[in-house]
């Protein structure tokens, strides 16, 4: 049995044509076992995202949360912590372009089939990476502790759960409204219950 198929009666099948590029490549190793290292995962991701940029579409946010969700899987598959970095090679964009969409500023569409905007989307998939990092530091090893203090402001001392918290103290008022929206007034008819 192929590392990525599953068994539907007596047959394996993959499940998405990614999980048979990801065979493919670690069939093309001379020792498969390498792939649990940084650099071979990241040769993964590469071959992958040549296997499948002709159908890459940025604008299909179905598309780009299902690509995230087989990224992840193979992230935990093969012990590698969840970067953005590896995702925008997967889909082939710039990580300046990742972050224009989690501030909104570009491409902010809204997806009724995720029932969210791209915004939205993005900041689930950066929490979820954050949170792999996180994870990965609670191991003992000081690097994941070093990229959570220098690209999200992390401290030692803070506790991890009052991090996000404590950001969100951090932020403008326009910050905050540009996140909820315009806010409307209660009808006349409905008092407000304080």
């Amino acid at each position: 049995m192929k590392d990525n198929t599953v068994v539907n009666g007596n047959v394996e099948i993959y499940t998405d044509n990614i999980y048979q590029y990801a065979d493919e490549y670690i069939s093309s190793l001379n020792k498969p076992e390498d792939i649990y290292k940084k650099q071979c995962f990241a040769g993964m991701i590469k071959y992958i995202s040549n296997k499948i940029k002709p159908i890459i579409d940025i604008d299909d946010l179905v598309l780009l949360d299902n690509l995230w969700n087989i990224y992840t899987s193979l992230c935990y598959k093969y012990n590698h912590v969840i970067t953005i970095e590896r995702y925008c090679m997967l889909i082939n964009i710039h990580r300046d372009t990742f972050y224009s969409w989690y501030k909104g500023e570009t491409r902010n569409n809204y997806c009724v089939e995720l029932s969210s905007s791209r915004s939205d989307i993005v900041k689930k998939w950066d929490r979820e990476s954050e949170s792999s990092w996180q994870d990965e530091a609670s191991t003992g090893n000081p690097g994941p502790m070093f990229v959570l203090k220098a690209r999200r402001g992390w401290s030692e001392q803070a506790p991890a759960v009052g991090m996000s918290e404590e950001r969100m103290l951090q932020r403008t008022e326009d910050q905050i409204a540009a996140d909820y929206g315009v806010q409307r007034a209660l009808p006349d008819d409905i008092q407000p219950d304080f």
